[in-house]
């Protein structure tokens, strides 16, 4: 994997690079739903996946403060009575977030960094999930510059192009000289 990240110091971008072994934790598998008992509450809950991320990227539901929890909590009780996620106490999410963290250690991936430029060190985060969507949208807007390119110059309909291979693709594209 290669990447950039701006230093919080200089702002310089920093290049890293690194395998996916590198950041691979084994880990054993979680149980389904996992239980914190804080300040009085006992609060069930299941660690969030893809599906909650696609929900509140796509805006189905409102991304606010907290709504990753709320889809999370199965069951939030307080001296035997339902307690809403947002009333639950600070330290009672963080003790919720720190327990899924302890049954999730892949979920926040850091990578040890130092910026060439000033010398500052820090631990860069790195979020699998929005590092991927912004390939995806990087090959996206070079696959459209390649439709219109050829498109422009030969005539062909978007159509036509797509079902060429990549490689034949290229081919052409380096004929006219990009």
């Amino acid at each position: 994997i290669w990447g950039l990240v701006a230093c919080p110091r200089c702002a310089e971008q920093v290049e890293l690079a690194f395998e996916v072994g590198d950041i691979r934790v084994p880990t054993a598998a979680a149980p389904e739903v996992l239980e914190v008992e804080r300040a009085g509450h006992v609060v069930r809950f299941r660690l969030p996946d893809s599906r909650d991320l696609a929900a509140l990227a796509t805006g189905r539901e409102p991304a606010g403060p907290g709504q990753m929890l709320a889809r999370c909590v199965v069951e939030a009780r307080r001296e035997g009575a339902h307690v809403e996620v947002r009333e639950l106490p600070e330290d009672v999410v963080g003790a919720i977030s720190s327990a899924m963290e302890a049954a999730d250690p892949q979920a926040r991936v850091e990578l040890a960094t130092t910026c060439p430029g000033c010398g500052h060190g820090w631990a860069a985060g790195f979020d699998i999930a929005e590092f991927l969507w912004r390939e995806v949208e990087a090959w996206a807007q070079r696959l459209l510059r390649d439709v219109h390119t050829l498109a422009s110059l030969y005539g062909w309909s978007e159509e036509h192009i797509l079902a060429m291979s990549p490689w034949k693709r290229q081919r052409y594209l380096e004929l006219v000289g990009r």
